[in-house]
């Protein structure tokens, strides 16, 4: 008797290995299946936000997938990621719990509420295409940097988002913004900064060579439990997860800072 349970049990799991699936090779329908036991498991929206990112490591990357359900793209997909995307895709998923819910967020997560004079709502001119920029407007997003870290110690700069040097244009979107750019420099980061922070935070990382092409943040991600970054990496080619200490060690001649963030979300 025994000897068949275990039998049972032996099957059971390697059925559930043989037929589980990647979270980016999921149906729509799967993942309303998959969203729905984690709203009853983890009712806590940071609980939930960072399961869901955990299930996303491995999607593969691929530079501005998404678009306005035209010639550049979906305005919501969870086939491929970037840097944002990995970032708006998996808070939508975590806030609304189905894949249409969170298709219909990233009208709200991606582009300006209200939308600028004389552009359609989702317009790729209406987009928030500066990751600093929505943490100061969009009212899911919440600028922490000086409240985990003595706002006396920040680096501070001040940059023209989408102005260059040589005063044009990054972006053909008719937009420019005056920022004044705080952000702790990675050699001051330390665990009791981390500890400082909720169960999932946002960060972006500063480069300042990027200031004279009118960007302040260059990449970003999630900090997990004050330890981890879940990020969608351009150089490994998908959703990683990395000491957070140790990543920005490697990374410290490449990026200057960081800005941290917490996300606004109502259960």
């Amino acid at each position: 008797m025994k000897r068949f349970f275990l039998a049972i049990c032996i099957v059971l799991v390697c059925s559930s290995i043989l037929y589980a699936k990647d979270f980016w090779l999921m149906s729509p329908s799967e993942i309303d299946d998959s969203l729905a036991g984690l709203a009853v498991k983890y009712p806590d929206f940071e609980d939930r936000a960072a399961i869901i990112a955990n299930m996303r490591i491995g999607s593969p990357y691929k530079l501005g997938p998404l678009g306005e359900n035209d010639a550049r793209g979906p305005i919501f997909t969870v086939k491929y990621v970037d840097c944002t995307v990995f970032v708006l895709t998996t808070l939508a998923l975590a806030d609304k719990c189905s894949y249409s819910g969170a298709a219909d967020m990233m009208r709200y997560l991606n582009y300006y509420n209200p939308p600028r004079k004389g552009f359609k709502p989702v317009s790729y001119e209406n987009r928030i295409h500066f990751t600093y920029d929505r943490l100061h407007s969009c009212p899911f997003f919440e600028d922490i940097t000086s409240l985990v870290f003595p706002s006396k110690n920040l680096a501070k700069a001040e940059v023209i988002l989408n102005g260059k040097a040589d005063g044009t244009e990054l972006l053909p979107i008719s937009w420019n913004k005056k920022a004044t750019a705080e952000y702790i420099l990675i050699s001051d980061l330390n665990e009791s900064v981390l500890q400082k922070l909720p169960k999932i935070a946002g960060v972006g990382f500063v480069r300042k060579k990027n200031f004279e092409i009118g960007t302040i943040i260059a990449h970003e991600g999630f900090i997990i439990d004050g330890r981890y970054i879940v990020h969608a990496d351009s150089v490994a080619g998908k959703v990683v997860k990395a000491d957070f200490l140790d990543y920005c060690g490697k990374n410290d001649d490449y990026f200057d800072g960081v800005v941290l963030s917490r996300f606004n979300f109502k259960e």
